[in-house]
């Protein structure tokens, strides 16, 4: 039981951590709590809608291997180390190239 209350406690603490002030975080507690079936409290609509798209393409990809019957690991093992590194290193820039940035964690505005 100790588990779910650290958890419940953890994930409420970041809502003052990542609101941009005292006020945010409060409105967004009444959001939580509120009995409220309007539009959801979430913030920048295009975080969300990226997040759903990468999401889907990632479901995609899972729904195509799973009927073309690709295993995973045996298609891993046929890479050699330098192809992994390369590919590894594409992704990597790519992430850096391509990273939005949004609300900085607290401890980085001081």
């Amino acid at each position: 039981m100790g588990y779910p209350i650290t958890f419940s406690i953890v994930l409420f603490s970041w809502i003052f951590f990542r609101a941009q002030d005292l006020n945010t975080a409060i409105l967004a507690l009444k959001k939580i709590f509120q009995l409220d079936f309007s539009y959801p409290f979430i913030g920048d609509i295009n975080v969300v809608a990226n997040s759903i798209i990468v999401l889907s393409i990632g479901l995609l990809f899972d729904l195509y291997l799973f009927n073309k019957k690709i295993d995973l690991e045996n298609l891993g093992a046929k890479f050699s180390l330098l192809k992994i590194s390369i590919i590894s290193s594409i992704i990597i820039l790519l992430v850096i190239l391509f990273y939005s940035t949004s609300n900085n964690f607290i401890y980085f505005q001081f």
